[in-house]
């Protein structure tokens, strides 16, 4: 034998408050279907019903708190880093210079020089 499936209603200001709640980012939809047993689409109704947002022909964009804050955090990771390469590019430029003029006092092309392997000691250098 087939169980009924038993209809239950909302009262009205429980739904304006359900719908509040989502509209203030306190639930979801799928928070409320889940925890009340009430379909995704019923919830989307009471959205359109009760919501000051959800009117026909209005269209709103809503971005995610979350993806604006994680945008916020990338772009100031970007500029740090480059920060860092500036840095970086500094020192190397510096350090470049430094092994040209002292290349030139040497009056060795110490550039030419680093590639060759490191001497092990037993060798007279220069």
């Amino acid at each position: 034998m087939q169980e009924k499936a038993i209809r239950r209603t909302f009262s009205e200001e429980f739904r304006r408050k359900k719908v509040w709640e989502i509209e203030n980012k306190l639930t979801t939809v799928s928070q409320i279907s889940r925890n009340y047993n009430v379909s995704r689409t019923g919830v989307y109704y009471w959205l359109k019903k009760y919501s000051k947002y959800y009117q026909p022909s209005l269209k709103v964009v809503l971005q995610m708190e979350s993806e604006e804050e994680k945008t916020k955090k990338l772009q100031s990771r970007i500029a740090e880093l480059e920060r860092a390469l500036g840095r970086k590019q500094m020192e190397l430029d510096y350090l470049n210079k430094l092994i040209e003029l002292e290349g030139k006092r040497l009056g060795a092309d110490l550039k030419k020089k680093a590639g060759l392997p490191p001497l092990n000691g037993s060798e007279q250098t220069d």
